[in-house]
């Protein structure tokens, strides 16, 4: 693993000098690339990963600083019309999934006094119902969305807002950490993977159409950051991936066979090429620094008043992480406590995932101040 010596993180910008620094123009006109931060760093990178391949993408961005019902819908709206709709992504009669992310249930909520957990740790449930109504006008039925995650606690669910979320869309609910409604497990195989064959999966993950990924924007304690490719990991059941000794979380997915800072990228990489996602919408409106949950030391809430998507999970993490303060065309990433890790977004450009290059992204969108 290429290793670059542990110093100070990226200056994290702001949402003002992040559309400043990307060219966003207020018309929605589109851009490209990513520019340098104007922090004026002039620290060495250290090594870069260069994959062999010439693939652009389109990434949306959309300012918006609450929650506010009608406020999510309409900017989420803006992020599918800059993408130029989702016509190639979805359409009538498709049966697609909303991958959420409640990690850490009722461990998650241990949090500051004043901080909500769906603002700081888990996927916004207005957020999970913007996407879902636009689904549903883009000619998914009700009965065709179903909204998954393998719940560490039903009450992270059923009393945060996603049950209402679910029944005012007509949605159904699977929790992938059991095989439920259906017999039994499948075994999903992976296709050319760095360490694994296959992975023990829902069905509902087989029959789906369309896999849209719903992260939390934030920073990891062991792969630097957490997006839409990384909330894949959440697609196993808990109960299959956990090693003697270390019960209680995916243990086996994080260093199952190596280094966690080797060993995790990889497996995010193997999880996204089997079961593939379609579009991702990353929740950067109210989010966190320094790890995923209040269980990391260096955990703290934060806010980048963003919304970010695309239909190319490695160039929308990229945005995500850029504007996270990591350096995305890094070969490795610093976690919160200083350790290297892998980047999985050069791993998965390498395995033609999509593009992690920032001069091969452009970036659109419409925000407002």
């Amino acid at each position: 693993m290429n290793r670059r010596p542990p110093g100070k993180r990226p200056t994290l910008h702001s949402r003002r000098g992040f559309l400043k620094n990307a060219g966003i123009a207020v018309t929605g006109l589109t851009v490209t690339s990513c520019m340098d931060g104007d922090d004026g760093d002039q620290t060495d990178p250290g090594p870069r990963c260069d994959p062999q391949n010439d693939q652009r993408s389109t990434v949306a961005v959309a300012a918006a600083d609450s929650y506010d019902r009608a406020l999510v819908k309409e900017k989420v709206q803006r992020l599918f019309d800059a993408l130029g709709g989702l016509d190639a992504v979805v359409g009538f009669g498709d049966k697609a999934a909303l991958k959420i992310n409640l990690v850490g249930g009722a461990d998650a909520l241990a949090l500051p006094a004043g901080v909500d957990v769906r603002e700081a740790v888990w996927t916004h449930p207005e957020v999970v119902r913007a996407v879902g109504e636009l689904l549903i006008d883009q000619g998914v039925s009700p009965a065709n969305l179903h909204i998954v995650e393998a719940l560490w606690t039903p009450s992270s669910y059923d009393d945060f807002g996603y049950q209402q979320v679910q029944t005012d869309l007509g949605a159904q609910f699977v929790n992938l950490e059991n095989a439920a409604p259906y017999a039994g497990f499948i075994e999903k195989s992976v296709p050319n993977g760095f360490h694994y064959q296959s992975f023990r999966l829902n069905p509902i993950l087989e029959e789906i159409d369309v896999l849209v990924s719903l992260p939390k924007m934030k920073q990891h304690s062991s792969a630097a950051v957490t997006h839409a490719m990384k909330n894949l990991v959440g697609i196993v059941p808990l109960a299959h991936h956990e090693l003697p000794g270390n019960k209680g979380w995916r243990s086996a997915i994080h260093f199952a066979g190596g280094q966690v800072g080797y060993h995790l990228p990889r497996a995010i990489c193997d999880l996204n090429l089997a079961r593939p996602m379609h579009l991702a919408v990353i929740d950067g409106i109210k989010n966190s620094l320094g790890g995923e949950g209040p269980w990391v030391e260096t955990f703290a809430p934060t806010e980048n008043h963003l919304l970010i998507a695309g239909t190319d999970p490695v160039a929308t993490d990229t945005i995500a992480s850029r504007e996270m303060g990591d350096d995305p065309e890094a070969a490795s990433l610093t976690n919160p406590d200083g350790t290297q890790t892998d980047n999985y977004l050069c791993l998965a450009a390498e395995l033609g995932l999509g593009t992690n290059r920032l001069d091969h992204i452009d970036i659109v969108g419409e925000p407002s101040e």
